[in-house]
């Protein structure tokens, strides 16, 4: 409930990952945060992230979240945030990956994903998304990969104009490196 928060005007870093939550409610808890610098949420029961979640939030130096049971995410629920320089999600959901790449390629600079199968993406990672493109940098961490989906993540890729950065950190690559 945005009430939680609702005097901490000045609070800069809010750290609520692990505590035990499925969801942010309807609405923005963090809506009256207009100088919150990092925000880290999340946990093994977090499962939905709807459209209004983030209203409030223009800019995070971080944001952070364990969606390692993220099984729903409302298209442009990241939107409302204009600029995000480093953002680390926890995911293994790939069906969820396009969705939010979508969202955050016109205001996150830096990327971080881990744990992520990575899926064959069938249509385009920059569909209805406004250029010019803010994602520099992108992190795969202990991530799995096939021959077929390395291959379709690097044609999808190519479509970011503006990246110049590509990690995988402890990643797995099954196949035959075709």
């Amino acid at each position: 409930s945005p009430v939680w928060f609702g005097h901490l005007f000045s609070l800069q870093h809010l750290y609520l990952q692990g505590n035990s939550y499925r969801d942010l409610g309807q609405g923005s808890p963090f809506s009256s945060l207009r100088n919150l610098s990092s925000l880290h949420l999340g946990n093994a029961q977090f499962s939905v992230i709807r459209q209004g979640n983030f209203e409030g939030i223009e800019l995070l130096h971080k944001l952070w979240i364990d969606g390692s049971n993220l099984s729903q995410y409302e298209q442009g629920s990241l939107k409302s945030i204009k600029q995000i320089n480093h953002m680390i999600i926890n995911l293994r959901n790939s069906n969820i990956f396009s969705e939010l790449v979508r969202d955050l390629l016109d205001s996150v600079t830096w990327l971080e994903v881990t744990e992520i199968k990575l899926p064959v993406e069938k249509k385009s990672l920059v569909l209805n998304s406004t250029r010019p493109f803010m994602m520099q940098k992108l992190t795969f961490k202990e991530a799995f990969f096939t021959d077929e989906t390395i291959s379709s993540a690097i044609v999808s890729l190519k479509e970011i104009t503006s990246l110049k950065e590509l990690e995988a950190i402890n990643c797995v690559l099954e196949g035959k490196g075709i």
